[in-house]
């Protein structure tokens, strides 16, 4: 029998998965846009969205509906 892969092992995902990984396990969260956009922008393989969504799984990063994306850093205002 084959050996069973750990899903937490990324090593597998292209770089733009494993970035966002990181980026959602540090948020708490993924969200499903996000999901999305990874899917539909052809840099995964067949079978690699699966392997993403298992990682997520096994991280334990709840894929919210929609999501709001991260706001960009506002940048501190100089006073007068």
């Amino acid at each position: 029998m084959g050996r069973r892969r750990d899903k937490r092992d990324l090593s597998s995902l292209p770089d733009e998965g494993r970035e966002l990984l990181r980026k959602a396990a540090e948020r708490g969260r993924l969200h499903s846009e996000e999901v999305d956009e990874l899917a539909s922008s052809g840099k995964l393989e067949e079978g690699d969205l699966e392997n993403f969504l298992d990682a997520a799984d096994a991280l334990a990063l709840p894929i919210e509906e929609g999501g709001e994306r991260e706001p960009p850093a506002e940048k501190p205002r100089s006073s007068p």
